[in-house]
């Protein structure tokens, strides 16, 4: 459906979608939270829009196309890291395992790819950051029920502050998250969101 919104003879091989399994997001395939148990949830009209924002999206990025190079990086909770503003931090406590759901395996690991332009210059050199993809597996549910509004959850916060720092378009993608949360164990319900 999305390739059938693409001019037509647009140069693109693949397209490759993700999503951000966000608790405080129309619900675009599931259905489960309508009105009533036997009403869909979904909304077809917001599907159809987020298909030509993709499409849209698609075009924008063939139209500004240059030779990049790509960098990769990892953390985990243990390792610290300087914030933008000097500080010495680290992930520890930023994420966590429900106790009372499988599978009980736990990746706790932030990964980082940054697509930067290629310019010739040499690779130790700072060059323009075309996008910065971050791919990390815990539920965007910080607020847990106390968020009821539409919201991009420590997504937005995380690409806004991304973009602000190094340039270009941040993009989140999770990964396998299993039963980690944000904060806290919800099977023991001891946690306080309030201090994420």
């Amino acid at each position: 459906r999305i390739r059938a919104r693409l001019a037509e003879g647009l140069d693109v091989d693949e397209i490759l979608l993700t999503h951000t399994h966000n608790h405080e997001g129309p619900d675009v395939h599931v259905g489960i939270w309508g009105p009533e148990i036997a009403i869909d949830g979904t909304y077809p009209r917001y599907e159809i829009y987020i298909e030509h924002k993709i499409a849209d999206a698609i075009e924008q990025a063939v139209e500004n196309s240059y030779p990049a190079r790509f960098r990769f990086g990892s953390i985990r909770p243990n390792e610290n890291f300087k914030t933008p503003a000097g500080n010495n931090e680290n992930l520890q406590g930023m994420m966590s395992r429900n106790s009372c759901r499988t599978p009980w395996f736990f990746d706790d690991e932030l990964r980082v790819m940054q697509i930067v332009a290629d310019t010739g210059a040499p690779p130790a050199k700072k060059l323009p950051t075309i996008a910065t993809l971050t791919n990390w597996g815990a539920h965007m549910e910080s607020m847990d029920s106390g968020n009821n509004f539409i919201s991009g959850d420590f997504a937005h916060g995380e690409r806004t502050l991304l973009e602000q720092e190094l340039g270009g378009v941040a993009i989140h993608t999770p990964s396998a998250m299993g039963a980690s949360e944000i904060i806290g164990d919800s099977c023991t319900r001891r946690w306080n969101r309030s201090t994420f």
